[in-house]
């Protein structure tokens, strides 16, 4: 893969963050040197995630993202008018902040959208802190648990 432009490098308290633009897949996003999401292809991943569990739910109000750093998966949430309430639970408030300042499209707008509760903390942690069946959906688009890594 040809890579044109380096946009950001850096690490944060979890692990290594790059945003590189190649030719053939437009901005990269790769966490600890393994490619997590490119801006020409995502929306195969983040729709075939998503859109599954809200379509066999059939009217889910409140949906939970445990990760999701870049937005793109709240992005496919909130596509659904039926949604009040949407909370992106991710451990690396830095992935996200990059990922807003860097790769916008791929959230689409969906961090500033009235329905989003953006919380910065443990994903698993945050879930036991409620009741059971709180939330109609809960999806989990979170990074490899490699050893080492934020989610092991």
């Amino acid at each position: 893969m040809k890579i044109e432009k380096l946009h950001y490098t850096g690490k944060s308290k979890f692990q290594e963050i790059q945003v590189l633009e190649s030719t053939q897949y437009g901005q990269l996003l790769s966490t600890d040197g393994l490619l997590q999401s490119t801006e020409k292809d995502e929306h195969v991943y983040h729709e075939s995630l998503v859109q599954p569990s809200i379509v066999c739910h059939g009217n889910p109000k409140k949906v939970y993202i445990g990760g999701g750093g870049e937005g793109a998966t709240l992005r496919e949430v909130l596509r659904n008018k039926c949604v009040e309430e949407c909370w992106m639970v991710d451990i690396d408030g830095d992935v996200v902040q990059m990922c807003r300042d860097h790769m916008p499209k791929h959230a689409d707008g969906a961090f500033e959208d009235k329905r989003t509760k953006l919380i910065i903390d443990d994903a698993k942690a945050e879930l036991e802190k409620l009741e059971d069946g709180y939330f109609d959906v809960i999806i989990m688009d979170l990074s490899d648990p490699l050893d080492g890594g934020p989610c092991y």
